[in-house]
């Protein structure tokens, strides 16, 4: 006798082979070992000429702020953001009545030597030690930039306290007055520094 009832063995037979469904994407988890960073592992970044990062992760979110776009670095980068965002941007911008919804991100790895020379030494972003932060999106939609808010009435104060807080999270920390090169973004990184922090 069939287990099924003769009414669910028609619907079997109109019905044809079962489609296979689609994949679905993983859902972002915690990383690092840090509930305080979202994203995904990525496997290893290979490259030439000494670029590559060897467990590389794509931060989505870090201290309840999200990353637009979600940035690839390692985890020392990873966990230096959530604390510089408790440390600085969050509270810094709250002062000004501001609640901060995402960091507007411009370069995190790319292999490539500093200040995108031709020759030279190779960037922190070739290793993915680096993250360049160019603005802020605010919750009521307004964006504060670095390059129009660092000498503006209204932002200069927030934005030189967000960039001196990046000193200890980071290992370098280069604003617009450090060269012309950073005039419009925060260059923050974790290198090996036995001298202490580097900030300008």
């Amino acid at each position: 006798m069939s287990r099924y009832p003769l009414g669910a063995g028609l619907l079997l037979l109109l019905a044809g082979p079962l489609a296979a469904e689609p994949p679905r994407p993983l859902p972002a988890a915690a990383i690092c070992g840090d509930p305080a960073l979202v994203g995904s592992v990525l496997p290893a970044i290979g490259g030439e000429g000494g670029c590559g990062v060897g467990a590389p992760v794509s931060v989505a979110v870090a201290a309840g702020i999200v990353l637009e776009p979600p940035a690839t670095v390692d985890c020392a980068v990873a966990r230096g953001l959530a604390l510089w965002l408790r440390r600085g941007p969050v509270p810094s911008l709250a002062r000004r009545g501001a609640a901060l919804e995402a960091l507007v991100v411009v370069d995190a790895y790319a292999c490539r030597n500093r200040n995108r020379a031709e020759t030279g030494k190779l960037s922190e972003h070739a290793r993915g030690r680096a993250i360049d932060v160019a603005g802020f999106r605010l919750r009521d939609g307004r964006t504060v930039t670095l390059a129009e808010g660092w000498r503006s009435p209204e932002w200069a104060g927030p934005l030189r306290r967000i960039h001196d807080a990046g000193c200890g999270p980071f290992a370098t920390v280069l604003g617009p007055e450090a060269n012309p090169l950073h005039a419009d973004h925060l260059h923050l990184d974790a290198a090996d520094r036995k001298s202490g922090p580097y900030c300008e």
